[in-house]
């Protein structure tokens, strides 16, 4: 009964999206299939998504034979590739080995073990390219031993992650690609540069497109309210994309289906400057250089930064643009403080990218007290006080220490004035209301 009830929510709600849409059809919109190259033609059906076809094996992986992984041809660029024992087919340095089933409680899945000079990397189960991005979705195991001979205990993880190619090739980096909403119900859809997938705002389900390159929403429609109460990361089905990836199409019941054309929205100047930097940073995180050009991208100043990441900007949120940055205090620590107290002198509490921006501002200046202390002399009385003000306003002090550190910090190299005006800050802010 429950996916009764459930289906006829998503029914009802996208039945309201198809006369939305229709009553919006009038309107002139720039389809993306102008803007973006179609996709590859000539690709076979089965090479669309991973299905779980390959049995469980009752030995260790291994690596596929050199005359199989010779044999295997690459997948164009911009397709998700059927993964099979032998070449991985987005690099040449990686085979895959023997699926082997990862099993829990609920569902079972072949997963493949991505082998790089004979080590095992990570397991995956899915695997896309994009625009020179390749993403994966992996298998993780869990502490539990195995339930049945030949299986492993674990599952696939909800998200998927960019890959990240270090110098050696046997330490492949991961990190979570930021879409909105994603989570076990996801079931992503891939079409060029494009992921389609379904989000869960609380009870709400949200249709999405998400451009992977730029890192923003391509599109979105609220679908309405869903009691949906089962563990099957399946129960939604995969978003289905046109051939020139210009709309995708959410179809919770065969009939009642929702389709949108997206229309692109592209990064302003600034906007494309840091997430280019930002991928440059993420390919080598340890060059100087490439550190140096993203605090040079960094918007330098609380209003450019907002007009970046504020609710509705094309940056929004820039939880991963901002939470990198204390990465970047090893090699250039001081022009790290000098981008945080200009971005911090005029802030004020808010959600989202403030609250990031606060956080870990408060935890440089705690770290490094005697580079902070530098910089905001330079500030004028107004303008300290609203820094200090910003970094003290939060609703429970006793979980925050990065803002005793700096008063610890401070205290410790001599700065008791200074020091004294973070507590008498903090001591106003407790005695005000939550919220």
């Amino acid at each position: 009964m429950r996916r009764v009830s459930v289906a006829l929510l998503l029914l009802l709600a996208v039945a309201g999206l198809g006369v939305y849409l229709r009553s919006r059809s009038h309107l002139k919109a720039t389809p993306l299939a102008e803007q973006v190259p179609t996709t590859i033609r000539g690709i076979p059906t089965d090479q669309t998504s991973v299905q779980d076809r390959s049995p469980a094996s009752s030995q260790e992986s291994k690596p596929a034979p050199a005359d199989l992984a010779a044999s295997s041809p690459l997948v164009p660029l911009d397709h998700e590739a059927s993964l099979k024992a032998g070449i991985f087919p987005y690099t040449t340095s990686a085979t895959l080995g023997t699926a082997v089933n990862f099993e829990n409680e609920i569902d079972t899945h072949s997963c493949f073990p991505l082998l790089v000079s004979g080590q095992i990397v990570t397991w995956l189960y899915r695997a896309y390219s994009a625009d020179g991005e390749l993403l994966v979705q992996r298998c993780v195991e869990d502490e539990e031993p195995f339930h049945t001979p030949g299986t492993r205990g674990g599952g696939v993880s909800d998200r998927w992650d960019r890959v990240l190619l270090r110098a050696d090739p046997t330490q492949w980096g991961f990190t979570p690609i930021e879409a909105p909403d994603w989570g076990p119900f996801a079931n992503p859809g891939f079409c060029g540069r494009f992921v389609a997938h379904w989000g869960f705002r609380g009870k709400v389900v949200v249709a999405y497109a998400y451009d992977i390159k730029s890192r923003r929403i391509a599109a979105s429609q609220s679908l309405g309210p869903s009691n949906l109460e089962t563990d099957n990361s399946a129960v939604m089905p995969r978003p289905e994309w046109s051939e020139s990836c210009s709309g995708a199409s959410f179809d919770p019941q065969p009939i009642g289906k929702a389709a949108f054309q997206l229309q692109e929205k592209r990064l302003s100047p600034e906007g494309r400057k840091l997430t280019d930097a930002l991928v440059e940073l993420q390919k080598s995180p340890g060059d100087p250089a490439a550190q140096e050009r993203y605090l040079k991208a960094f918007p330098n100043d609380f209003k450019t930064f907002l007009e970046l990441f504020d609710l509705d900007r094309e940056l929004y949120d820039g939880h991963e643009y901002i939470n990198v940055l204390p990465s970047l205090a090893k090699n250039h620590e001081v022009e790290l403080g000098i981008l945080l107290v200009q971005l911090s002198k005029g802030a004020h509490r808010d959600a989202d990218a403030p609250n990031h921006l606060q956080h870990v501002a408060a935890a440089y200046a705690g770290q490094y007290t005697k580079t902070f202390v530098s910089s905001i002399k330079e500030l004028s009385p107004t303008e300290r006080a609203n820094l200090i003000t910003f970094l003290a306003d939060v609703e429970n002090h006793g979980a925050y220490i990065e803002y005793q550190d700096i008063i610890d910090g401070l205290k410790s190299i001599g700065q008791d004035g200074l020091a004294k005006e973070f507590e008498v800050a903090r001591q106003k802010r407790t005695r005000q209301p939550h919220g």
